[in-house]
């Protein structure tokens, strides 16, 4: 049937009008339209054919030449390769861990030894040849441990001294050196030396802190304007005697002077009441606060100073940061 409709109006070349098929399902191409574009899909399968190829073949190159990690087995005995080479810290791998939050093996909101005894396999896996611990000495943690007011004495977070042994022992029969962090810059101001040294001008241990009296006309002034690292004054007043005392750190860390033979002659007491109990080395913290320079000048102020908001870098630690000392 035609699908050309006439007009009475119009003749026959004046107007034709053609409908398509109403489905509206396409008609099937032609063998020329199909011809035409037959070259142009071989060509886009070629292509990403080739593409496939190419990226598998790179994969490979970049497997193969690619270095690999050296695989860390862990030992039947479950213990890590020793060493007593003297040298064995300056290639070893050493996990520095912070008690505190580590692992709480009991239940009580912070981390103690127990709970790092209980990863000894993981840091076995790891590689690990020594284990770095922040303080875990007795403190108040005013600091988190770094404000220590006894030396030679575990703090009860942590666990015991019996424990602490055990711990030792552990360590050293899975292969693990321990190195303890050493405070030597400062002590709590609740160690038993502070609290006599604070006592009178003429107490023994007077001079195991800084102190200095008042500047200005009434001596009610900070000795200089040294600044502690967690800003404000360096310096805090003390009225039993009407001093000031020196800390780089919080007000609850009085500086040690380490200037003081007696101060020195402790510090080693300490050392070696840790070595005697098995431990391998020590971390010294805050290295570079140990000594501060004998004049007590001012130290040079940098363009940001402001004297009523004080902050570390405000001045420039010419007098206070980097001196040499001697144990």
């Amino acid at each position: 049937m035609s699908n050309e409709v006439e007009f009475n109006s119009l003749t026959k070349d004046d107007v034709k009008i053609r409908f398509e098929d109403p489905s509206g399902i396409p008609s099937k191409p032609t063998d020329e339209e199909v011809a035409k574009h037959r070259k142009t899909r071989l060509i886009l399968v070629v292509f990403f054919a080739i593409a496939v190829v190419a990226m598998v073949v790179v994969a490979v190159i970049i497997i193969i030449v690619a270095p690999q990690c050296e695989k860390k087995e862990v030992p039947e005995n479950g213990k890590v390769k020793d060493t007593t080479d003297e040298n064995w810290w300056k290639n070893a791998v050493i996990y520095q861990v912070y008690p505190l939050s580590f692992k709480d093996s009991s239940d009580d909101g912070y981390g103690d030894l127990k709970g790092i005894a209980e990863k000894m396999d993981y840091f076995t896996e790891l590689g690990v040849n020594a284990l770095g611990l922040s303080p875990i000495y007795q403190s108040p943690m005013a600091d988190g441990g770094y404000d220590i007011s006894n030396y030679t004495t575990i703090d009860k977070t942590f666990g015991t001294m019996e424990g602490f042994e055990e711990f030792l022992k552990e360590a050293h029969e899975k292969g693990f050196k321990i190195i303890m962090e050493f405070v030597p810059n400062h002590s709590s101001n609740k160690h038993p030396w502070f609290e006599e040294s604070k006592k009178s001008k003429d107490n023994k241990f007077r001079d195991y802190y800084i102190w200095r009296d008042g500047a200005g006309v009434g001596k009610n002034q900070t000795p200089n304007n040294w600044i502690s690292v967690f800003g404000g004054s360096a310096w805090t007043y003390d009225n039993t005697t009407d001093q000031y005392y020196l800390h780089q750190f919080h007000k609850e860390q009085p500086d040690l002077n380490l200037r003081n033979d007696e101060v020195k002659a402790e510090l080693k007491k300490v050392l070696k009441f840790w070595l005697d109990k098995g431990v391998d080395g020590f971390r010294v913290n805050a290295a570079q606060f140990l000594l501060e320079d004998e004049s007590f000048d001012d130290e040079p102020e940098n363009s940001n100073y402001n004297m009523s908001d004080p902050t570390y870098d405000m001045l420039d630690h010419t007098l206070t940061y980097g001196k040499k000392v001697k144990l």
